[in-house]
């Protein structure tokens, strides 16, 4: 799976214009992303993140990550 967080981290320590704050929400413009998506996190509890992108190409996804979830498979 692919972290989100570590992009725009990156891209507020580098001084991008692209960031922005909605409330509790926080967002940036992902670097280098041939569909122009931007990500927004919002930090629910000490463990629970939850994570939107959305692109020009009408395309997002929902991801919600929490640090206690574990899957198990018992094949």
């Amino acid at each position: 799976m692919t972290d989100f967080r570590q992009q725009p981290e990156a891209a507020k320590k580098a001084g991008s214009d692209t960031s922005f704050a909605a409330g509790e929400w926080m967002g940036s413009a992902m670097e280098n992303d041939p569909e122009g998506g931007c990500l927004v996190t919002k930090q629910v509890d000490r463990q629970t993140a939850v994570m939107l992108y959305a692109n020009k190409c009408e395309a997002f996804s929902v991801n919600i990550y929490n640090q206690g979830l574990e899957f198990r498979s018992e094949c």
